[in-house]
């Protein structure tokens, strides 16, 4: 009977001893998931933060090319403007200076505008200076400068030019692009 007793208790004591192991292990399984999933969470609030740093980062890149772009740029024409082609008027004067070449600074006013602005209205003046544009980057040469100065008012800067003589060619082709009907 003892014997069998001892063997009950055996029994017993290694269903305890399983049960706890089982119980220490689920602890252990869930200590273990826990550290786990806090590491898990860790690592998604890193990605989410990168994610909104990198965003931040794009929008603040746009914000910037935007401010250089309007603060370069006639906003109606997207031609430079006067600020922008005073800068590289320095540097062709400078270059100029330098390497011993010419330069010629053209000033264009178109004629009448401001009778269109008065009977058609500032929406089909707007269009015609937006057609300008084009007209006179089409008859220039790589590396020449057209600029809205303001109103009906253009510049031309032609950093290199041989003599006068070259000016004068490229004014009489600006004369004739805006002598086209529009």
């Amino acid at each position: 009977v003892r014997l069998c007793l001892e063997l009950n208790q055996l029994a017993l004591t290694a269903g305890i001893m399983v049960f706890v192991s089982i119980a220490l292990l689920v602890r252990m399984a869930f200590g273990l998931h826990k550290r786990l999933v806090e590491q898990l969470n860790i690592r998604f609030a890193f990605a989410d933060i990168a994610e909104e740093l990198h965003v931040e980062m794009a929008d603040r890149k746009r914000a910037e090319e935007q401010l250089t772009r309007l603060a370069n740029y006639d906003t109606l024409t997207d031609l430079p403007n006067r600020g922008f082609f005073e800068q590289r008027l320095e540097r062709a004067v400078t270059r100029g200076r330098n390497g011993n070449s010419e330069l010629a600074v053209l000033f264009i006013d178109l004629d009448r505008f401001k009778e269109i602005n008065d009977t058609l209205g500032h929406s089909y003046g707007d269009k015609l200076l937006c057609q300008v544009g084009p007209r006179l980057q089409s008859v220039l040469r790589e590396g020449d400068t057209v600029a809205r100065l303001g109103g009906d008012e253009f510049a031309v800067l032609l950093p290199l030019v041989d003599g006068g003589g070259e000016a004068e060619q490229v004014a009489e082709r600006l004369r004739e692009a805006l002598y086209r009907p529009f």
